[in-house]
């Protein structure tokens, strides 16, 4: 599944998706995803924990 967009939603629908076992293919113009500008310096560990993990357990 692609998913276009970076954003909350875009973050949302892909973990969804994985969560369930569907490959996803998260795809965005920045080199960053979005949705967390104003908690990105706190929440940037946390994230990247959390997608690791859901990208691990989807393959």
């Amino acid at each position: 599944m692609l998913v276009v967009g970076g954003g909350l939603a875009g973050m949302e629908a892909a973990i969804t998706a994985a969560e369930t076992g569907i490959r996803v293919v998260l795809a965005d113009s920045d080199p960053h995803l979005d949705g967390f500008d104003a908690l990105r310096p706190a929440a940037s560990g946390f994230i990247r924990k959390y997608w690791t993990s859901i990208l691990r357990s989807a393959r």
